[in-house]
């Protein structure tokens, strides 16, 4: 689900977004391997997702954006750990 928290207009916009994520790891690390726990790592893994959009209109139908997007995995052999992504990008509308 998500929200758009700021709309100024139709130039600038951010919303929030969260929900649930499923992650089929596939790691080769030598450590890994060495160690025995790569059966435990290569899995499905499940979590939360929370994201963060940030666009800002270039014309009607451009915009640039930006976007902070963090997971929490809960399921992993050593207990909870954190994913992120932060891009850029361009947004095109259609409508």
């Amino acid at each position: 689900g998500g929200y758009q928290v700021i709309n100024l207009g139709n130039r600038v916009h951010l919303s929030v977004h969260g929900g649930g994520v499923l992650v089929s790891d596939a790691f080769t690390s030598e450590q890994l391997v060495i160690s025995d726990k790569l059966a435990a790592y290569n899995q499905m893994h499940y979590g939360g997702i929370g994201l963060v959009d940030v666009d800002l209109g270039l014309s009607n139908r451009i915009f640039l954006l930006a976007n902070y997007k963090q997971m929490y995995m809960v399921n992993m052999p050593q207990g909870q750990r954190g994913r992120w992504l932060a891009g850029l990008g361009i947004r095109f509308s259609i409508n």
